[in-house]
């Protein structure tokens, strides 16, 4: 049969494979090909009309993904309350400012 569709081979990891038939059982048996499909539309976030349906996509790493991000930034943070933060690259900013129009730190030199 002709088609327009690009053709891939892939060598899986075994868990991969795994994933995939239980996603093809899942799915009633599809073949392969569209459970594939269906998949990198889910992930990529788009549709295609040659694919029927699209379950949602959920992966360990995008479903946390919020929460991951902010865990990281309150430790890079260091305890320091947004709030706070603010202040001081308000102030960071005026130093700066102070500086581009010739302040020799004056006023911020402590």
């Amino acid at each position: 049969m002709a088609t327009d569709k690009k053709h891939i081979a892939v060598y899986l990891e075994k868990e991969n494979e795994a994933a995939l038939n239980e996603y093809v059982a899942k799915r009633g048996g599809i073949k392969f090909s569209a459970a594939i499909n269906e998949i990198l539309a889910a992930y990529f976030r788009h549709t295609t009309s040659r694919v029927p349906s699209v379950i949602p996509f959920e992966s360990p790493v995008t479903d946390n993904l919020e929460e991951l991000v902010e865990a990281k930034v309150n430790e890079a943070l260091g305890g320091i309350a947004p709030s706070d933060l603010l202040e001081k690259i308000a102030r960071l900013e005026a130093k700066v400012e102070a500086i581009a129009q010739g302040d020799t730190l004056g006023e911020w030199a402590a």
